[in-house]
């Protein structure tokens, strides 16, 4: 932000929202006119779920390691049920499998440290940073280095 003061309303309702969601109380959000009204329980549940997230590039990471574990669980049941069955494509199922799953763990380990390394909070920071200023500018922030 070019001046902090100057968006004064933007500040204090960001400032409000997060003070809400680390005291536990409701931002605001709601899926209630999205899905049906017997389903607003469930609405909440995911409602409050979300609001744990406030940034995008945290939750892509989270979301990537869900991915990778159900795809996990998807191939080690799959591999599993041909070996018991005794299936011509058993072994070949199973090197699938050990190959799947050893290259998602690493895939979920590295986002995992990446989520609780300080050299990311500050990427992060920098990332959201960026956005502000971008939303603020209505656009690109920088002008043409050459000057057209």
């Amino acid at each position: 932000m070019k001046s902090p003061l100057g968006n004064a309303g933007l500040l204090a309702e960001e400032l409000t929202k997060r003070a809400k969601r680390k005291a536990g109380l409701a931002s605001g959000l709601t899926l209630q006119g999205n899905i049906h009204p017997e389903l607003a329980q469930s609405g909440d549940l995911t409602v409050k779920a979300i609001e744990q997230f406030d940034e995008q590039f945290v939750l892509k990471r989270v979301a990537d390691c869900a991915i990778d574990l159900y795809a996990m669980g998807v191939v080690l049941s799959r591999a599993s049920r041909s070996l018991s069955q005794g299936h011509p494509s058993a072994q070949h199922e199973k090197m699938l499998c050990e190959t799947w799953c050893v290259e998602a763990h690493d895939r979920i380990t590295r986002d995992l440290r990446t989520l609780r390394s300080s050299q990311s909070r500050q990427l992060f920071n920098n990332l959201r940073a960026i956005s502000a200023a971008v939303v603020e500018n209505g656009g690109v922030v920088s002008p043409h280095p050459l000057g057209f």
